[in-house]
């Protein structure tokens, strides 16, 4: 048996290390993981929420009772649900699933510290707090780290001025982010000028090569928009392909070198990356007027609002590595991606910054 108390607060890197002990010399010895905590307050915690979204999103496809038990398996470093216990083969590879389930608490369950008077203590907290520790709820919303690419209440503004409808006007680009492997989704984001259309999720096993990922992109795209695409890795045989059929495609290369400085002329970049981070971060700015809307997703939320940022020497900004905001979120920022991708590149139409005076194109 492994207990941890306030998971919440233990990164998933560390919380990876400690299940590496539950085991048993012992044949058919069973062992148990236990994590009992309060909801997260900060982004390290996200990954508790990832793992149990069955149990606390009501909007869930498939929610699960208190107490239900679900089976799961982990592949290429993501949580994968499967419908019972037994043994899943997935390119040539066998993996067992663990049993998983949630058990919701409250304080009045707690004869111990009902005696002492500390319900009173916990209603009396501000009401993100009380949300969180009196009343459970594991999705209420979260404080921002200090250094947050993009501040949380700036991609909510975005999603809550969303409207549907909106596809028949021109598409101005795309991003896309290909799958990694047959557990990962490849993901497809379209732009029509300050409205970003519902993101297309892609199973890995419908696109285990680059032709037919490809293809997808086809499918999607109108107006001869520029694609951006993700080249690094199965990416690169998606561009080579597109090239191959005459389509407007850019390879985005995140590590390579940039010139470029923040449109309020004090930050330079560490590679490109770090750019399209910083220019999506620009565009979702309010005080900029752009009234961009992102379609609601929780996932996209999440993705958007794991990164943070360092100034190096020389004004720099640098962004955490993908491998980082991974380990807080439990699985790869795959729909972020693909909307940071459809924001930048360099044919895609840009909206007008504060401060830019090389952008001047305003789409309403």
């Amino acid at each position: 048996l492994l207990a941890i108390d306030e998971a919440a607060n233990i990164p998933f890197e560390e919380f990876q290390f400690l299940k590496v002990w539950s085991r048993s010399a012992e044949e058919g010895q069973r062992t148990r993981i236990i994590l009992a905590s309060n909801p997260p307050t900060d982004s390290t915690g996200l990954w508790l929420i990832n793992m149990f979204r069955p149990w606390l999103d009501p909007d869930h496809h498939d929610p699960a009772e208190p107490g239900e038990l679900r089976y799961f398996i982990t592949v290429n470093d993501e949580d994968r649900e499967v419908p019972d216990k037994n043994d899943v083969i997935i390119d040539g590879e066998t993996y067992s699933p663990e049993s998983r389930t949630f058990i919701p608490s409250f304080i009045d369950n707690n004869p111990f510290l009902m005696a002492t008077g500390y319900k009173q203590t916990l209603q009396g907290l501000p009401k993100a707090l009380r949300d969180r520790m009196l009343h459970g709820h594991f999705l209420s919303s979260m404080t921002d780290d200090e250094f947050q690419v993009i501040p949380s209440d700036w991609v909510e503004a975005a999603m809550d001025r969303w409207e549907a409808g909106k596809e028949s006007s021109v598409m101005t680009s795309m991003g896309v982010d290909p799958s990694r492997g047959g557990a990962d989704e490849m993901v497809i984001s379209c732009r029509h000028g300050n409205w970003f259309a519902p993101l297309i999720k892609i199973p890995g096993t419908e696109v285990p090569n680059g032709p037919l990922a490809a293809a997808r992109v086809v499918m999607a795209r109108r107006d001869s928009c520029t694609t951006n695409v993700d080249s690094i890795g199965i990416g690169s045989s998606v561009v080579d392909k597109l090239n191959e059929n005459g389509i407007d495609v850019e390879p985005m290369i995140g590590n390579a070198k940039t010139d470029e400085m923040s449109d309020d002329g004090l930050f330079k970049f560490k590679n490109l990356r770090a750019q399209w981070f910083w220019r999506l971060r620009e565009m979702l700015d309010p005080q900029t007027g752009n009234n961009v809307s992102l379609p609601p997703d929780k996932k996209l939320k999440a993705d958007l609002c794991a990164f943070t940022y360092k100034v190096n020497d020389g004004a720099i900004i640098q962004i955490e590595s993908k491998k980082e905001a991974k380990l807080r979120l439990g699985r790869s920022p795959d729909a972020g991606d693909a909307v940071m991708y459809a924001a930048n590149g360099m044919q895609s139409i840009h909206l007008a910054r504060r401060g830019s005076k090389r952008f001047g194109v305003k789409l309403a």
